[in-house]
């Protein structure tokens, strides 16, 4: 087990040395949110987040975020999921925050 945990960690850092860096990495995780990435970009960004736990997680962060903007319907801009204010609430407040009593 321990040879294998060696090779693991060898292979490993091969890849680091091999692939494009974090910074180079975030980009096209950007990029890739608006353009299809060349069949290169795609391996190599997979195989950077298969050895990078930190671009993987800001992956799918912005993945999360991605999907979470993406979800609001056209009908209803702002979707509230919790309980409102009532109209009498929000227009004593807008007024307090004009100035107006």
């Amino acid at each position: 087990m321990k040879t294998y945990h060696n090779l693991k960690q060898k292979m490993r850092a091969w890849f680091i040395h091999q692939l494009p860096p974090c910074e180079a990495i975030v980009e096209k995780i950007s990029q890739s949110m608006e353009q299809k990435l060349t069949l290169r970009e795609r391996i190599d960004l997979k195989l950077h987040l298969w050895i990078c736990a930190w671009c993987h997680w800001y992956f799918n962060d912005l993945n999360l975020i991605r999907d979470a903007a993406s979800s609001k319907t056209a009908s209803d801009p702002y979707p509230v999921s919790g309980p409102t204010l009532s109209a009498a609430v929000r227009e004593r407040i807008k007024r307090q925050l004009t100035g107006g009593n």
